[in-house]
């Protein structure tokens, strides 16, 4: 796997330990921005329980998750008596009495069930883009926290030329605009890859690389359409701070796409800056500077 190199070495030091102590890994939390691989991780660590414990894969939202749910899957596992891993996305949006069930879990490795009196190894692994709004109780009994970082352009540049047939300075112009984000790095490529497959080429050059990015309108900075009008909706404030929900109800975008998707990227690169009345422009910026020139 490219990039990520701290969380890599960390889960396979877990991996490796585990498996010499015939142990089952502990629980796991994956962090960060949408698109940087929770998932893609996630199922890297499903992949070696499954080829090392023989361990049952498990796979729920936390948005939709319920304690009878739970309930039955636990009891469920116990009956088998095959190692599992539960797999929990959206964790943040557990509800309390169903992370409750967890706790004793997570602490243990293991669920013991009241029928039968049967125990069973169990690993926990979360992925949630909203840390924050996780109960502490249950962030805190996860014994790995893994925050996701945005990749570095020659680790996109890589991503891009292990899947597709692309050129040196076409590869690096897509990951140059990706944002640190490897699933627009692989969406721009594949986007690149038809457009010059459909123009007779086999290989993605910087024409086409740069006709998906017009097509798209993405900028060299790698904002989009809807990042420039955030930008101009609180250039039109003159240094008047503006809430998150009166952003999204004026630009007519989820509230979720902004905190996701938008701002990240835009206090990442100091475009905008939290206050405690909202979202501040920062008009010494020298991509706003251009932008609202």
């Amino acid at each position: 796997m490219i990039g990520q190199v701290k969380t890599q070495n960390l889960i396979f030091r877990e991996i490796k330990g585990s498996l010499a102590l015939k142990q089952m890994p502990k629980s796991m939390l994956f962090y960060g921005e949408a698109g940087l691989g929770k998932s893609y991780m996630i199922d890297y660590v499903c992949q070696i329980m499954t080829a090392r414990w023989n361990a049952n894969i498990h796979q729920f939202y936390g948005s939709t998750i319920s304690d009878k749910v739970v309930r039955t899957t636990l009891d469920k596992i116990a009956r088998s008596q095959k190692p599992a891993v539960i797999v929990i996305d959206e964790i943040h949006a557990v509800k309390l009495q169903v992370a409750e069930i967890f706790y004793p879990v997570m602490l243990e490795n293991k669920y013991s069930s009241r029928v039968g009196m049967r125990t069973v190894n169990v690993t926990i692994l979360g992925a949630t883009t909203n840390p924050e709004l996780l109960a502490k109780p249950l962030k805190d009994r996860f014994w790995y926290k893994f925050q996701l970082k945005r990749y570095k352009a020659t680790e996109l540049k890589t991503i891009i030329q292990d899947k597709f047939r692309c050129t040196h300075e076409a590869s690096l112009l897509i990951a140059s605009r990706s944002r640190g984000v490897p699933r627009y790095a692989l969406q721009y490529a594949e986007m690149a890859y038809k457009t010059g497959f459909i123009d007779g080429h086999v290989m993605i050059d910087v024409p086409a690389a740069k006709d998906v990015f017009n097509l798209l309108d993405v900028d060299e900075w790698g904002l989009k359409q809807e990042d420039r009008d955030y930008i101009l909706l609180l250039a039109d404030k003159y240094g008047e701070p503006m809430g998150r929900n009166n952003i999204a109800l004026s630009l007519g975008i989820p509230l979720r796409q902004i905190e996701e998707n938008i701002e990240p990227y835009l206090l990442r690169k100091r475009i905008i800056t939290r206050t405690s009345r909202g979202r501040v422009l920062n008009h010494d910026n020298k991509i706003v500077q251009k932008i609202i020139e």
